[in-house]
């Protein structure tokens, strides 16, 4: 069976994941907050290694922003 989609289409596809990309990588950099808060998730997970990691994130990021610094 043929794959749906032109060769045109899919490098339409391709450029536009590739744009979107480079324009959550500028955003995500001009956030620094961005980088704290997971650098503190990551680091949070590792000491307490929980057995429901996002059950541990929803509580993490639920708790007051200044206990994150």
């Amino acid at each position: 069976m043929k794959a749906a989609g032109s060769s045109e289409q899919k490098a339409a596809l391709r450029r536009l994941k590739v744009d979107l990309n480079m324009e959550n990588e500028r955003y995500l950099r001009s956030q620094p907050d961005v980088h704290k808060l997971l650098k503190a998730l990551v680091t949070s997970i590792l000491d307490e290694k929980p057995e429901n990691v996002g059950g541990f994130a929803y509580r993490f990021f639920s708790q007051d922003a200044g206990t994150l610094d």
